[in-house]
């Protein structure tokens, strides 16, 4: 049964120390919610009051008047600063250590986290009270029903067996516990297990789920992964982030990059200059790998923390599954269409809450809901059973093609001999020159017809080799690298950062104190304020770099930096002698070698 599929192939998902919202049933979620309407107008309508929410309920109220939007409350009121602050401190409150956050990243990363908090001020924002009331009505929901339930359900496509498994949060307080982006009242996360079928036995192929700023090909993981954790090569291992649930493969901590499109010529400008410094000069004394060359232009001081070092769900843990299946027909699945939680209207959607496990919030259907394949980018790659007829099939009509363009091959150079022979005939011809050009046109066209046609023909050629490799592979039962179709990757960091407390405290605090400082210049103006500006830059980065233990690197790089300006400077100033000087430069060089050629070449004796 689809239940039994569900349950062989379940995933364990552990979570990090700290973390108190875990899957639960939707049912007690409802019983403590209300339901509202934001209308054209945007005024906001209570249409059913806490505590009388029900799936039925739901489905009533789908038929909703154009261009309004539903939301349910979870939260009826955050705990006032006081009661906060006592339920930070209290034993319903987990504890939560790490290393210093704001210390991993460069004072730009920093800088932009100010302005991104900034923002919050701004826009919609979930105070750190409603994380507060949503943990102790989630202790009451737990009361009522223990259980740690996913949702799930079965597909067949293409060849695949599709298990969709689904898990509910009440809760996503990834920024009032753990320093992250947003809070939102609920939280739907999914992972997808793809099999093959054969003789009634199924086998895990491939693994995907969401993950932050992934999608495509990077959301899948083959099943033979050497870096995917498994329980009885049966149940894949999946570390969730604390607060934010994001899956990743692989424990550790991750920081979030920024790199805004606006800024994607700055980066192109800056890989060479990267490169230059880091292997040229060698300015880190080590070997630098080219992913560093490539690397986001700068980092957040936001942090998933995905550790695996706390609670563990799943087959062989001290916690296990109560699985439910899901379908269309269950009125919050297939007929509600708001949101699961406050909508906080926040325009940039991340302190919204979500839409539900089958729609998006503008009430379209999720793309990873009607097409799971073609969400992780399997949609073009066969299930193995057909992988080998199908590659048969490519390789005959590529076959078909090589053949008929062998065929065009030979009509267009009967052509192209055609027209050689007439320009040749009227080259001796007085008097018609108009021919004569119309016809070395015809010419100089058919020539490029079929030096296009020959250049197709050797990648046809080419494919075919290649296929004709691949299918020889695939007959003896050989794999290719199961990391091939992965463009990028979530790498954690390696360690864990042990800094100073005096870089903490200078993480802390240099990004507002630069910023203030270089307000005030600006306003006041003293004499020579722009180089005012730019020795504290420079001071700034030379303490940080001092509390990195990276102050000669800095000041390298400062001096060979400052060099290239003067030289930049002096070009400019004094164009009028630096040109010529360059260009009498390069043509002695070329004098000069031109005779060392010309001895080279005298006669031996």
């Amino acid at each position: 049964s689809d239940l039994d599929l569900l349950r062989q192939f379940e995933p364990v998902i552990r979570y990090t120390q700290g973390e108190m919202f875990f899957p639960c049933a939707v049912d007690g979620f409802l019983a403590q919610c209300s339901l509202w309407q934001k209308d054209a107008h945007d005024r906001i309508t209570q249409l059913i009051d806490f505590g009388e929410v029900t799936p039925e309920r739901l489905a009533e109220y789908d038929l909703r008047s154009p261009r309004s939007e539903l939301f349910l409350r979870f939260t009826e009121e955050p705990l006032d600063p006081a009661d906060y602050q006592k339920w930070l401190v209290s034993e319903n409150h987990p504890p939560f250590q790490s290393a210093g956050r704001l210390a991993r990243v460069g004072i730009v990363g920093r800088l932009a986290e100010s302005l991104f908090d900034f923002s919050l001020l701004l826009r919609g924002r979930v105070p750190g009270g409603t994380t507060g009331r949503a943990a102790l009505q989630y202790r009451d929901i737990l009361a009522e029903d223990p259980r740690y339930v996913y949702y799930g359900r079965v597909l067949r496509d293409s060849g695949y067996v599709i298990l969709h498994y689904l898990f509910f949060y009440v809760m996503n307080d990834w920024r009032s516990s753990f320093h992250g982006v947003n809070d939102h009242e609920s939280d739907w996360e999914q992972i997808f297990v793809y099999l093959s079928e054969k003789d009634g036995e199924h086998t895990p192929e491939w693994v995907a789920f969401a993950a932050h700023d992934f999608s495509g090909d990077d959301l899948r993981r083959r099943w033979d992964d050497p870096e995917l954790d498994k329980v009885d090569d049966s149940h894949v291992v999946v570390y969730a982030a604390a607060g934010s649930h994001a899956a990743y493969i692989e424990p550790g901590e991750y920081l979030m990059h920024a790199e805004p499109t606006i800024l994607q010529p700055v980066k192109r400008f800056l890989k060479p200059v990267r490169e230059f410094f880091a292997e040229s000069l060698n300015t880190t004394g080590i070997d630098t790998p080219p992913s560093l060359t490539n690397a986001p232009l700068f980092s957040l001081a936001f942090v998933d923390y995905a550790r695996g070092d706390g609670r563990a769900i799943g087959p062989g843990q001290t916690f296990t599954w109560s699985p439910e299946l899901l379908s269309d027909e269950l009125p919050w699945v297939g007929t509600y269409h708001g949101l699961w939680g406050l909508d906080t209207q926040d325009p940039f959607g991340g302190e919204r809450a979500p839409a539900g496990p089958k729609f998006d919030r503008d009430g379209t259907v999720r793309h990873s809901w009607v097409d799971p394949l073609g969400w992780s980018g399997l949609d073009k790659v066969p299930a193995p059973d057909r992988l080998i007829p199908e590659t048969k099939v490519t390789i005959a009509l590529l076959e078909e093609d090589i053949e008929q363009t062998e065929s065009e091959i030979a009509e267009k150079r009967a052509t192209l001999r055609m027209n050689g022979l007439t320009v040749q005939a009227l080259m001796s011809a007085a008097n018609l020159d108009k021919q004569r050009e119309l016809a070395t046109t015809e010419l100089a066209e058919a020539e490029k017809v079929l030096k296009d046609l020959n250049s197709n023909y050797a990648e046809l050629q080419e494919k075919k080799r290649l296929l004709d490799a691949y299918l020889d592979r695939l007959e003896h039962g050989e794999k290719d690298d199961p990391q091939a179709h992965l463009r990028n990757r979530a790498v954690p960091e390696t360690t864990q950062p042990k800094m100073a407390r005096a870089m903490d405290f200078w993480a802390a605090a240099s990004g507002a104190l630069l910023v203030i400082a270089i307000v005030l210049l600006v306003s006041f103006r003293p004499q020579h304020w722009p180089l005012w500006i730019a020795m504290f830059i420079l001071l700034f980065g030379f303490v940080e770099a001092a509390l990195r233990s990276k102050a000669t690197t800095y000041l390298l790089t400062t001096t060979i930096i400052l060099a290239v300006i003067g030289v930049i400077a002096l070009t400019i100033s004094y164009w009028r002698w630096v040109i010529p000087a360059i260009l009498i430069g390069i043509f002695l060089y070329s004098l000069l070698s031109n005779f060392r050629e010309l001895m080279s070449r005298r006669p031996r004796t």
